[in-house]
This record gives structure tokens, C-alpha cells and sequence, in this order.
């Protein structure tokens, strides 16, 4: 099923006849993320315990809004929760997770709000939430206010690289952006 899944050029016709059940999970994901891959199968991958491509459905923009809302209020709750694949438990890291939320074109600007509001300041997500042109300006603002006044050992990332996020930011006026360059 692989040679299908990395082929952008394979049909859904074609995708939807691969059994999800012989399927490793990275497959799975792959899937999800394809170009041509059908909302009923993206409604399959959905029912997936994995947070990973559960993840990897979220941020597909073909699927049904209300199965990306279930998904997401799970994902945003995700922190110490641990799921079931095969015989072991895994756990997740939940920052992984909300990276994805925080880099996703799917996720509204009222989720990234909360997300900026509910993390700890996490460098990545932080530059993420920065990145992304539907994070609101006033909080885009407060985050990079807040990261820029952490004590210097709290910092894990150096202020350039918050300020060359903000920059290649494409819903930030041009002149804000080489401000920031500066």
C-alpha cells in the first residue's frame, strides 16, 4: 500500500481499497495527509486511536467539519492521556500535538487563541502560534510581549527565531514584518 500512498497521482478509487488493518500507523497518517484521499476514508482514518493521524485528519481540509470539531476538542484536552495500540500504551507528547494544532490551516482562530492562552510558553508551539496567519494579531502580539520578557533561563529558543516567525507571517503588513528583520 505504500507505493499508492506516496504516489500524489493515486485516485481515491484506489486508496479506499487499501485495508486499514494491515496498515502500520505512519501509513495511516501518510494516507490521511494525501491529496487525493476520499472524506469517507478520512471519516475511517477518524475513528483511529493513534492522536497522530487522528491529527494528520484534522489538519486535512476535506474533512467534515463536524468530525475535524470532535478531533480537536479531543486533541486540546490531550495532556496525560495516553491511548491504546496494539498491546502497549503509549504516551504522546502532548506539545507534538499541539503543534500540529498551532501550525494547521484548519484550526480556527478561537483555538489558537485558547492554545496560546492554555500552554505553558513552549518555544515550538509559541513559534508555531506565530506562524500561523489565523492566530489574531492582539494575541500574536501578547505572545511575543510575554516570550520577549521571559528570564533568560526560561527562554529555549533564542528572540530571533521569534521574530523571523512573525516575519514570514504573510497576514502581518509587509512593513511590520521587515521591523521585525530588523
Amino acid at each position: 500500500p505504500l507505493k499508492f500512498i506516496q504516489n500524489i497521482d493515486t485516485p481515491s478509487s484506489v486508496l479506499e481499497k487499501i485495508d486499514l488493518n494491515d496498515c502500520p500507523s505512519h501509513f495511516k497518517q501518510k494516507l490521511a495527509r494525501h491529496p487525493n484521499v476520499s472524506r469517507k476514508l478520512l471519516e475511517k482514518l477518524s475513528e483511529e486511536k493513534s492522536p497522530v493521524i487522528r491529527l494528520a485528519v484534522f489538519q486535512n481540509i476535506k474533512t467534515p467539519e463536524h468530525i475535524r470539531n470532535l478531533i480537536l476538542e479531543e486533541l486540546l484536552d490531550f495532556k496525560n492521556k495516553k491511548y491504546k495500540y496494539g498491546k502497549e500504551d503509549y504516551f504522546i507528547y502532548f506539545k507534538n500535538i499541539w503543534i500540529g494544532l498551532a501550525n494547521s490551516e484548519t484550526t480556527p482562530s478561537d483555538v489558537l487563541t485558547r492554545l496560546a492562552y492554555d500552554i505553558s510558553y513552549s518555544g515550538s508551539v509559541c513559534i508555531a502560534l506565530l506562524i500561523n496567519f489565523n492566530t489574531p494579531e492582539h494575541v500574536r502580539k501578547e505572545l511575543l510581549q510575554k516570550l520577549l520578557s521571559l528570564p533568560e533561563s526560561e527562554k529555549s529558543y533564542s528572540d530571533w527565531q521569534f521574530y523571523l516567525a512573525i516575519s514570514f507571517n504573510s497576514s502581518i503588513a509587509e512593513n511590520e514584518r521587515l521591523e521585525y528583520l530588523d
